[in-house]
């Protein structure tokens, strides 16, 4: 959830994000992106974590800033594991943990 009324969403073949407005239920915008999004997770500043398998088809985690109805990518950590990542969070410290088809649980900082 972006906000109250907003919801973002990605997926397999996705080629981006979708707003959709919760209210309406309908699609308010789509962000042109990430071949597959895997997990979006809101962090506690605001950004939105995400595992992808980008342009490269390198699995990665990106950190976005929504503004105005667009994500604008901040950080990216390419090549973060070697196969899918299914899951991402930023944990209290900063720390981001990830875990994926790999079987491995890794953890990043800044």
């Amino acid at each position: 959830m972006i906000d109250k009324d907003i919801l973002c969403v990605g997926g397999n073949n996705s080629k981006g994000f979708y707003l959709i407005k919760i209210s309406t239920h309908q699609i308010i915008k789509k962000i042109l992106g990430p071949q597959i999004i895997y997990y979006i997770y809101k962090c506690l500043n605001g950004l939105f974590l995400c595992s992808i398998q980008n342009e490269n088809g390198n699995y990665s985690l990106v950190k976005y800033k929504y503004d105005n109805q667009n994500l604008n990518k901040i950080i990216e950590k390419e090549k973060a594991h070697e196969k899918e990542i299914y899951t991402c969070v930023e944990l209290n410290d900063g720390t981001v943990a990830s875990g994926g088809y790999d079987k491995l649980i890794k953890l990043w900082r800044n």
